[in-house]
């Protein structure tokens, strides 16, 4: 139902073959064809421009067409290859065009898209036409409605039709009738596959006048009009969908298209199933199957055979039923055989043209490889003998000048160093005796406030209720947020030390951390006993758990020193 390879291939491919050359080749059979390939690979041979090889590469290209796709591609592929060197925006334009074609006839959508859209960045870049890349979009939205991505076909289809548009208006000129049979045909297919009734048959009808006009778009013509026809079977007007496939069918006798014919018997075939005048039906389905089994159409002849089954289960003839499912069945085989080969040659042809691609690629980088290694030998090597004298005297300065500004550095580090090693000292001295001191002022007034409670239970009322102002007062003097303030002030005497704690182990307790800060303050177990009131055997089983769970398994490395170390 779509017009696309004869589109492409006789309009597109045909219109810049004569805009650039000029002549046409055509492949002929027997010794006349073998006779034009060898003078063009004689030719070939002896040519010294790259614009005149790649013209020669692309009539080799046309010259394998028929008659050897796989040859025909790889000469595309060369003339793009060589007119990329060649700095000729048309001869580039006209290469990628051709492999595009080519690769659409092999059944390679993903490498036609490619090579479409690159022209369409050549013709860009290259201030073509606007009617060129109008065409260069038309190229690739046909491509897409090939591989069913409607969405881009129709934006592309859009913008070709925009592109001719404003080339028509700048050049006081009109839009050729052939490029809106073309763009108006492939956007009434598009929207006839996205069920855009109402667009679809807007565009249909403007391509069927449009063809109508154009004595030598008959083919064209006839595919519009299968296409009017399908679309007027949706729309249940049947006597609409009748006329134009009628017609269309008669284009298509007229001019030997079987293929076409065959398309036409089937969408008569549904018709008149809509119409349930089941005898026509079968006539049809009949004729269609005959051709489509004549020219080995086996999707159209699939189809055929199970409306042939259909009609006859409603007729209750169940044996026609069984043998038409069974023709259908050889054709669904034959259908499998075909896509499983059609995915061999797309891979082969893929894997030839990607070691192609890494060849170049591989080649390229070998080449610009060794121009950097050349180009660094020569710079390098002039370098060494006319700096040679000089940078030999400079730099036996420069290496006694820097020996006496590192010695300078050196003295003036250890200096340093020591400075800091001393300043440390001196603030893990002044935190350490902060602490020991808020902690025995703490242990000194909970004593105190012990032996008040303790001996208050003898005295008098008015006496108990003066010792317990007294503790009180005492309880507000007794710094509870010792240990608070002790990791708040750490902090900013070594910011980074409880970070790398939590990297090296996020399990730690606060009891385990507050033991860290004490070690850290150089602190031993029996100064670490005193203050925190814990036996000196729990400060040790507490520092014996925290090796554990930092994993400090060598013997000669103590708690402290792996403390000081993070």
């Amino acid at each position: 139902m779509l017009i696309t390879y004869f589109l492409m291939r006789r309009i597109f491919c045909v219109h810049f073959i004569l805009l650039f050359f000029g002549v046409l080749i055509t492949p002929v059979n027997g010794r006349g064809q073998n006779s034009g390939i060898d003078s063009l690979k004689l030719l070939l041979t002896n040519a010294t421009v790259d614009s005149v090889k790649s013209k020669l590469l692309l009539k080799l290209s046309l010259a394998f067409y028929q008659t050897d796709s796989k040859r025909s591609l790889d000469f595309a592929d060369q003339s793009v290859s060589v007119a990329e060197k060649s700095g000729s925006s048309g001869v580039l334009i006209s290469s990628l065009l051709n492999a595009g074609m080519i690769s659409v006839h092999l059944g390679l959508p993903d490498r036609a898209a490619e090579y479409m859209t690159r022209n369409i960045t050549v013709s860009k870049e290259k201030g073509g036409s606007k009617r060129d890349l109008a065409w260069a979009y038309c190229n690739l939205g046909a491509v897409e409605q090939a591989m069913e991505d409607y969405d881009k076909a129709e934006n592309h289809q859009l913008e070709a039709f925009r592109l001719l548009t404003e080339h028509a208006a700048e050049k006081h000129d009109s839009i050729r009738l052939w490029e809106l049979v073309s763009i108006n045909n492939n956007l009434g297919a598009i929207y006839l596959k996205k069920k855009e009734i109402q667009k679809a048959e807007e565009y249909l009808i403007k391509g069927i006048k449009n063809a109508r006009r154009l004595t030598q778009s008959s083919q064209s013509l006839g595919i519009m009009l299968n296409n009017y026809g399908e679309l007027q079977i949706v729309k249940r007007n049947f006597d609409g969908a009748r006329k134009s496939l009628e017609e269309s069918y008669q284009i298509r006798l007229k001019i030997g298209d079987k293929g076409g014919q065959a398309a036409c018997l089937l969408s008569l075939g549904n018709l008149n199933d809509n119409l349930n005048d089941y005898a026509a039906a079968l006539k049809f389905y009949r004729e269609c199957l005959t051709i489509a089994s004549q020219l080995d159409l086996v999707e159209i002849g699939k189809q055929s055979a199970l409306a042939l089954s259909h009609e006859y289960s409603n007729l209750g003839k169940k044996d026609s039923v069984l043998r038409y499912l069974a023709v259908s069945k050889d054709f669904e085989e034959k259908i499998k055989k075909v896509k499983a080969a059609e995915v061999l040659t797309r891979a082969e042809m893929n894997e030839v043209f990607n070691g192609k691609d890494r060849e170049k690629e591989k080649t390229h980088n070998t080449i610009i490889i060794r121009f950097v290694i050349v180009l660094t030998g020569v710079i390098l090597f002039s370098l060494f003998f006319v700096f040679l004298f000089w940078i030999t005297d400079k730099k036996n300065k420069s290496i006694k000048s820097d020996n006496k500004f590192l010695q300078g550095e050196t003295s003036r580090l250890k200096n340093e160093n020591e400075e800091l090693g001393s300043d440390i000292d001196s603030k893990n001295k002044q935190l350490a005796s902060d602490v020991i001191y808020k902690l025995q002022s703490n242990k000194i007034i909970e004593e105190v406030v012990d032996k008040l409670q303790l001996n208050s239970v003898d005295q008098s009322q008015d006496s108990r209720e003066k010792i317990l102002q007294i503790v009180q007062d005492l309880g507000k003097k007794k710094d509870d947020a010792v240990w608070k303030d002790l990791e708040t002030r750490f902090r900013e005497f070594d910011p980074e030390f409880y970070k790398n704690l939590h990297v090296r182990c996020n399990n730690l307790t606060a009891n385990e951390r507050r033991l860290c800060t004490f070690l850290r303050l150089n602190m031993s177990s029996k100064e670490i006993s005193g203050l925190t009131g814990q036996t000196l055997r729990s400060v040790d089983i507490a520092r014996f758990r925290i090796r554990q769970k930092f994993n400090i398994t060598n013997k000669d490395m103590g708690l402290t020193e792996f403390l000081n170390s993070i």
